[in-house]
Parts: C-alpha cells; structure tokens; sequence
C-alpha cells in the first residue's frame, strides 16, 4: 500500500462510534478504522454504570476480532447457523491469543500514526489475512485493518455528526 492519507473520523457522542473503509491505491486493497470515543465510566439513565474498554489488551483483541469477523460469510440459511458460530469462537480464540502476545514488540512492533499532525503510537500485528492495529488518540481510539499499514500513517482527523459522516 503506497502511503495514504486517510480522514479518521471522531464522533461526538459519547456512546458514538463510527467506521469507514477506504479503497486502497492499487484499487484492490482497503484500509478499515474504526473510532472509538473514550467515555470514562458515565451512570446510564437506568442508574447503571457503564463504559467502553479502551485499555491496550481490549484493544487488541477487538482489533483482530474485527478484521477477522469481516471474512466471515453471512447466514443464508439456518443450516449455517452452527458453522458460523464456530468460526466466531475460533476468531475470539484467536484474538484471545493475539492479545496475550501484546508486550511481545516482536508480534506487536511499533508504528507512527500521524493524526491531525500530532504523531500517535501504532500498535501493529500481522496475521495471514491482514495487518490489524490499534492507536490511542486520547480522547478516542482507533483499530485499523489493511493487507499492509505503511510506517508513518497518515490521517486527517474530521468530526462525524450523527449517523452521517459530515
């Protein structure tokens, strides 16, 4: 992959997310964030106290889950029911085992991220299918997915109102 410049988007909500996948230079290859606000522990209208897992170990096991949850075939019909559901436990088995390796610089090395200007740690791992990663951008985080992540990447920051991208 050549090196792109790519807009990550930032929701503004506090219980936002938003995800954009963007071809790649050679027209094949694609390049997947997704955006995550950090919201903190907040109590819910309910009186119940929730949050969004933001540490490096989560992360890293929803990096890989995502990448690899993107590869799996829907269901057409309820006789695939039972094979997708095995595929979804060897995914998060997978991820599991990914994540435990994350202070291993080796299966884990280090990239820049540049966002906005500012440069961001990039945490990045390879597996058969693809390169995934994950940065922390302080008041959100991102997971990446790509066939390669080129050293720096480059991302301009944009605000996402809404279920519309503006």
């Amino acid at each position: 992959m050549s090196q792109p410049r790519v807009t990550a988007w930032s929701a503004t909500a506090p219980s936002a997310s938003s995800s954009a996948t963007f071809p790649g230079s050679d027209g094949n290859a694609t390049l997947t964030i997704s955006t995550i606000v950090r919201t903190g522990d907040q109590f819910s209208g309910h009186g119940a106290v929730h949050a969004i897992a933001t540490d490096p170990d989560t992360l890293a096991t929803s990096a890989v889950v995502a990448l690899l949850l993107a590869a799996v075939p829907p269901i057409a019909s309820d006789d695939d029911r039972a094979a997708a559901r095995a595929a979804v436990t060897e995914i998060e088995a997978r991820a599991r085992a990914a994540s435990a390796t994350l202070h291993d610089p080796n299966r884990w090395p280090l990239a820049r991220a540049q966002v906005g200007g500012e440069e961001f740690t990039l945490r990045r791992h390879t597996l058969p299918e693809s390169v995934t990663g994950f940065a922390d951008l302080g008041a959100e985080v991102i997971t990446v997915a790509a066939p390669s992540l080129p050293d720096p990447l480059i991302l301009t920051r944009r605000t996402a109102h809404g279920p519309n991208l503006v």
